[in-house]
């Protein structure tokens, strides 16, 4: 440990670390932009500028390490000055009509203008706008970018895709899609994480609300939406709501009270998914053809496949994903229970990533009986506008339950508990495996999170430095629903295990008869 002095304050700090972390972790604040910890520390946006005894010039406390004896300013006149005219700078490229960005009220330069009093920008305004084809289910607001360059390095650094890139130099800098390629004929994965880590709404998504709406106030059409439990956290987080307050039934009362005719669960159309499978396994297993099989289930990953490894396409599973499959049978079985046709049904899926949308709107996933099998995906936060344009009080919200379609369970979600712990380990990789028993063949299988890590895993079956059966990969960095944890790893193993370990094994294929018509797979 060594001595530094920040404000007047005696701190301790480590061997090589800067003095960002060392503020923070005393409870300093030191406003930042565009620092992200170990993917982006490059100073770029000014914000984070200190002062240092005996030094002239300013230094960025994301990349300054700490020296024994340093004497440092956080807030001294000079940091102020120079750190409000770099927001002034910023401010004067970018586009600053808050009332009506994704992000107000949660912007981290609105944050810092407030902070800094900024109440007028004494420079000329320089917003430029450049085309972008807004059927894409994330849109960029290029007059928003400040440039920081977290959507270029985490992009790279996280995912491996280096989609964006920084273009031309001087006063024409941009950050665009590299290669100077549109979007739509990028390899773009559509995970989102570039949205996820945009400080100030120059990345979002698609917003298909007014769409949703319509076909509420439309009283020709039935709307249907499907949940599920494990949105409860990220929809909590987004409200800022108390532990008692984020109930999988006061959430559906919500979507009730906003309009919605029916309510289903997401989670049985992933029973079914599971138990179709296991089937499709074992018929490639018997088979040796297009080994080792890939799971479908994550559009992201999908498409990541297609991209990247287009050799390995006729290893992706047929199944659609439980997305697509509830949308399907909510056309079909609901359309059936009701007695009414399926162009009468608008399906809404309430999910957590933008791949997602991109996935509902794929020609494939659709048929001229039925139409798409999702008609529009709302992400949390497009649900929450919805909830807030419907001025819903939610400490006195009346709770409900989903709707039920008749003769339509798995019961597979119901036992998974009975399976008990899976033998696993990382083995020295970055994705994690098991290996067990099966009627005397061992079956091995394979699951990693984030694209960089899966791309290792493919390089590693390609090259057949590793072997495996199966492979299941979720595109964002510890699966979905990265800030709640709710579904593991371990999750996906002991639920593919399960699933071809059960009862089901014995059934006759041939004669069980899925509640969807057959569009489980993907044409």
């Amino acid at each position: 440990m060594i001595r530094i002095v920040i404000n007047g304050q005696d701190v301790q700090a480590y061997e090589k670390e800067t003095v960002l972390e060392a503020s923070r972790r005393h409870h300093i604040h030191i406003p930042t932009l565009c620092y992200l910890k170990d993917i982006n520390a490059i100073g770029a946006c000014r914000m984070c500028l200190i002062e240092i005894e005996g030094r002239e010039r300013l230094a960025t406390a994301c990349n300054c390490i700490v020296e024994e004896g340093m004497v440092i300013y956080t807030d001294s006149p000079k940091v102020r000055s120079t750190r409000k005219t770099n927001a002034e700078l910023l401010l004067s490229q970018h586009n600053c009509e808050c009332a009506f960005c994704v992000q107000s009220g949660n912007c981290a330069l609105q944050h810092i203008a407030n902070d800094l009093n900024i109440l007028k920008v004494p420079y000329d305004k320089r917003v430029k706008k450049e085309p972008w084809y807004q059927g894409y289910p994330f849109i960029k607001d290029s007059d928003k970018c400040i440039k920081c360059m977290r959507c270029v390095q985490v992009c790279e650094k996280i995912q491996g895709l280096h989609v964006w890139d920084i273009l031309n130099t001087g006063a024409r800098t941009t950050v665009d899609v590299s290669e100077n390629r549109r979007i739509e004929d990028s390899d773009c994965s559509l995970c989102g994480q570039c949205i996820a880590y945009c400080p100030v709404g120059a990345l979002r998504e698609r917003d298909d609300t007014d769409y949703v709406w319509k076909s509420i106030d439309d009283k020709e059409k039935i709307t249907i939406i499907q949940a599920s439990a494990s949105m409860l956290s990220a929809w909590g987080e987004e409200l800022g709501f108390e532990r008692s307050q984020k109930t999988i039934n006061k959430m559906i009362g919500v979507l009730r009270k906003i309009g919605f005719d029916h309510v289903v669960n997401t989670d049985a159309a992933y029973d079914w998914m599971l138990a179709e499978e296991q089937r499709e396994f074992l018929k490639r297993l018997k088979q040796q053809e297009h080994m080792p099989m890939l799971a479908s289930s994550c559009p992201s990953w999908v498409q990541f496949v297609k991209a990247h490894y287009p050799q390995m396409t006729e290893n992706l599973s047929a199944l659609k994903s439980p997305q697509q499959i509830m949308g399907a049978i909510v056309k079909t079985q609901y359309a059936r229970q009701f007695s009414i046709e399926s162009q009468q049904i608008v399906s809404v899926s309430l999910m957590p990533c933008i791949a997602k949308k991109y996935e509902a709107d794929l020609a494939v996933m659709g048929d001229a009986k039925i139409g798409q099998d999702v008609d529009a995906v709302l992400t949390i936060r497009e649900i929450t506008h919805m909830m807030r344009t419907c001025h819903i009080d939610i400490e006195h919200m009346e709770e409900s339950v989903f709707d039920v379609l008749s003769g339509f369970s798995s019961g597979t979600a119901e036992e998974r508990a009975e399976l008990g712990d899976v033998l696993s380990a990382y083995n020295g990789r970055p994705w994690k495996e098991a290996e067990f028993d099966f009627y005397g063949r061992k079956i091995r299988i394979a699951v990693a999170t984030g694209l960089s890590d899966a791309a290792k895993l493919m390089d590693a079956v390609l090259h057949q430095e590793a072997v495996y059966d199966f492979i299941k990969v979720m595109a964002c960095p510890e699966g979905c629903l990265e800030s709640v944890k709710k579904i593991s790893v371990d999750d996906r193993i002991k639920d593919f295990v399960f699933s071809l370990s059960k009862e089901l094994l014995h059934t006759d294929h041939e004669a069980w008869d899925m509640p969807c018509d057959g569009y489980i797979f993907r044409n």
